[in-house]
């Protein structure tokens, strides 16, 4: 037998026990997978067992399985507890007729229709508590009435008690103060003019202030500017007449001083000075 033939011997006879391993491989694997199926079947049969026989012997079974029915009770009672918690903490409880979770404060169950008494409670305490409000802030406003009516700080109209500083009610709208006309704005008083005596006429001009002389039968004076009033000539800056005593030039009146404040023609309302509408009622000046 020559080399190669040796050599192709030798690696056919290898593939074939690396497949033969690698199939027995395959096989073990498979079936190990069954196994642990039959084995869960097994497991699952023994809990139904188990959970069938705690269905008919829940009071009555036998000692050696008391210990495990104890732990089953007990593992249950926390559980109800820890799910009753979690339904307070989102204000849910369970029907009492159909046993669905439903919210506390509804009157009948989202199921079943079935009247819930805890929502029924919670609404009767939800009314009475209103209703105990309602009376208390009733009775505090009553007796703020009663003591405004005591003390005069009423509305006439409707009885309701006054806004400090109100010029109307904030309730029925009657106005508390009558409107008065305002009074007509008194004149400035004007402030006299000294009137210089007027200087002694010559005594052949001896005229009454009646009758002024005529001006031709006046002495002559210097040239100057003649009195509007008798035509008598008077000196150049002269600011009366010397024959009658009349005022060359009026006297420039004073100037009047601006209120600081006004009344409302309206209502009568003091206001500051300047302002083009009311304060108190809106009238414009």
């Amino acid at each position: 037998m020559s080399f190669f033939d040796k050599l192709g011997k030798t690696v056919t006879e290898t593939a074939n026990s690396v497949v033969e391993k690698t199939k027995s491989s395959t096989d073990t694997i498979r079936l190990n997978n069954r196994i642990s199926e039959e084995e869960r079947n097994i497991n699952a049969a023994f809990l139904s067992i188990g959970k069938k026989y705690v269905e008919l012997h829940p009071n009555d079974a036998e000692a050696a399985y008391s210990e495990y029915l104890d732990t089953i009770v007990q593992s249950q009672q926390k559980i109800a507890e820890y799910q009753e918690q979690i339904r307070k903490n989102k204000h849910l409880l369970l029907c009492k007729n159909c046993g669905a979770e439903i919210p506390e404060a509804v009157l009948f169950c989202t199921k079943c229709g079935a009247e819930n008494p805890v929502g029924k409670q919670m609404a009767e305490e939800r009314a009475a508590r209103e209703a105990a409000e309602r009376a208390a802030m009733q009775q505090a406003a009553a007796a703020q009435q009663s003591a405004a009516a005591a003390a005069g700080e009423v509305c006439p109209n409707c009885g309701k008690p006054k806004t400090p500083g109100a010029m109307f009610c904030t309730s029925c709208g009657m106005r508390y103060v009558t409107p008065q006309a305002a009074a007509p704005a008194a004149a400035p008083t004007p402030v006299p003019v000294p009137v210089p005596a007027a200087a002694p006429a010559p005594e052949t001009v001896a005229a009454p202030t009646e009758a002024p002389v005529p001006a031709e039968e006046a002495p002559a004076a210097a040239p100057g500017k003649t009195c509007p009033a008798c035509g008598h000539a008077v000196p150049e800056g002269n600011k009366f007449c010397i024959n009658c005593g009349a005022a060359l030039e009026a006297a420039p009146a004073p100037a009047a001083e601006a209120p600081a404040e006004q009344t409302c023609p309206n209502c009568g309302k003091s206001i500051p000075a300047g302002n083009k509408f009311c304060t108190g009622c809106g009238a414009k000046l």
